[in-house]
């Protein structure tokens, strides 16, 4: 079996500093770390992750968009299904 990649971790500000203001937490991925979590899906036959997401996103092609650095097409796919801003 192949051996799973470890998950990032997300960049956040340090909690002295965010104690201090109201700015964002968390800083997320940036679009190398975005495409190195990407490459971390297992490519599942039946995927329950998107019967289990409440608007039901096609996340694999989510997925593979962001793998290939395609961020706007990765933002299409979620609209489709969507229409909560992200």
């Amino acid at each position: 079996m192949a051996e799973r990649m470890a998950r990032l971790k997300a960049r956040e500000q340090d909690p002295k500093v965010r104690a201090t203001n109201f700015e964002e937490v968390c800083y997320g991925f940036d679009a190398q770390e975005a495409q190195r979590e990407a490459s971390r899906c297992l490519h599942c036959k039946n995927p329950r992750c998107v019967g289990a997401c409440p608007v039901s996103i096609r996340i694999p092609e989510f997925i593979a968009a962001v793998k290939e650095g395609d961020f706007a097409g990765a933002a299409a796919v979620i609209a489709q299904d969507s229409s909560l801003p992200a």
